[in-house]
């Protein structure tokens, strides 16, 4: 699905009550439609959580996800601390002004 089709989606769903967040590569895309809560991840396409069988960085990212989904605020939007690192081909935890 695309980004705008999820930001839609979200807003109907939001709409009944339900609170939602959705995962984004490409924000600006996103914000055409301007859906409640955007998680932005910094990883090529197909690669959201991370490199495929990586289920413990999956499980992080989804863990950050869900809270950001339960306590974000409305029409909020949280850059998330995983970068992707190109030498170990998935995604790593890292604080802004780092450099690794």
């Amino acid at each position: 699905m695309c980004h705008q089709s999820v930001g839609l989606l979200q807003r109907e769903i939001e709409s009944r009550g339900i609170r939602t967040a959705s995962v984004m590569h490409v924000p600006n895309l996103a914000e055409r439609v301007r859906p409640p809560r955007m998680f932005i991840v910094d990883a090529p396409l197909g690669c959201t959580f991370s490199k495929p069988y990586d289920f413990e960085q999956h499980e992080n990212i989804m863990a950050d996800v869900l809270d950001f989904a339960m306590h974000g605020g409305e029409m909020d939007y949280f850059i998330s601390p995983y970068k992707w690192d190109d030498d170990n081909g998935g995604l790593i935890y890292q604080l802004d002004n780092q450099d690794n």
